[in-house]
């Protein structure tokens, strides 16, 4: 039984392409993104049924409750436009962080990429916040 239920939890946060066996790329990324946002804001997963066969449905249809209202706008769309069932409508990272909402919470120099010489083609895809070591002082220490 526990391995089925991991077996769905991985499911939720697969893109609508990936669970009907389509080519997929970074914006299956998006999409994963997108139910993990939902999750941390709800703490509920965006997909729920009583069976696979429900939960696919859910899934390539883009069928999720949507935020309470008194969540923002901004969280609303952001959420909303990576849970996008067409992966042609859903953002890039570089567009998503082009977002105004984005941009208004942090600096415009507040992104740097990240280099690492073993694989540099792919670490010029991964940008991060400079001031990411703040984060330290912020956040919970881990409980494991």
């Amino acid at each position: 039984m526990q391995g089925n239920f991991c077996l769905i939890l991985f499911d939720i946060f697969q893109s609508p392409e990936v669970w009907k066996d389509k080519p997929y790329n970074e914006k299956s990324d998006i999409w994963s993104m997108g139910c993990v946002f939902y999750e941390m804001t709800t703490l509920k997963p965006p997909f729920h049924a009583k069976d696979m066969e429900g939960l696919y449905n859910k899934v390539i249809r883009g069928y999720y409750p949507k935020l309470p209202t008194h969540y923002s706008k901004d969280l609303t769309n952001i959420i909303n436009v990576c849970l996008q069932v067409s992966s042609s409508l859903r953002p890039s990272c570089n567009k998503l962080l082009s977002f105004p909402a984005i941009i208004k919470r942090m600096n415009d120099n507040a992104l740097q990429q990240v280099v690492d010489e073993r694989n540099p083609e792919l670490m010029k895809t991964i940008v991060v916040p400079k001031n990411l070591h703040i984060l330290t002082n912020t956040l919970p220490e881990a409980n494991y």
